[in-house]
């Protein structure tokens, strides 16, 4: 015996869930965790300064965007990079980006680092910079750079309250 059906199967539609971002368990001994102020130290040469994510998202098959800003002014001039994150079939992404030490310095200075995520970017120029196609389809993280010169002593006083 069989049955044979006459009303339409309706197959329910995936919901796009924004995404997340949380510290990497290495970030912690990189000294780049969500939850501590990173030191840039120009003194040591160093050309970038490294960040470690994990992106979580519940739609694993789904490529997201990113885009890095430092000391965001409402211009593109502080957009330093941008991106796609490629799917891994499982919700949880590891992704690195970086700084270079142009877009941190000059020493005696705090800086704001962001990356934002999303499934897509409106990215209209004048009006839309950093908002998402999809209302609240985003991922936000912040990282304060205290940037140092350990070779100029003259130059390692920052006052953090005066961060932006």
């Amino acid at each position: 015996m069989s049955c044979l059906g006459t009303e339409p199967v309706q197959i329910p539609e995936e919901v796009n869930l924004p995404p997340s971002i949380m510290s990497a368990p290495e970030a912690r001994a990189m000294g780049t965790s969500l939850d501590q102020i990173v030191v840039f130290d120009e003194g040591d040469r160093e050309m970038e300064q490294e960040f470690q994510v994990v992106v979580r998202d519940p739609n694993a098959d789904q490529s997201l965007e990113y885009q890095i800003w430092v000391d965001f002014n409402g211009s593109l001039d502080s957009l330093v990079g941008s991106g796609t994150i490629e799917p891994t079939g499982t919700m949880d992404r590891s992704f690195t980006f970086t700084v270079r030490s142009d877009k941190l310095g000059p020493a005696a200075a705090c800086r704001k680092v962001e990356l934002l995520v999303s499934t897509e970017f409106d990215f209209d120029i004048g009006t839309m910079l950093r908002e998402p196609v999809e209302p609240l389809d985003i991922a936000q993280a912040v990282w304060w750079v205290r940037v140092i010169d350990t070779g100029d002593v003259d130059r390692q006083a920052i006052d953090l309250d005066s961060c932006r």
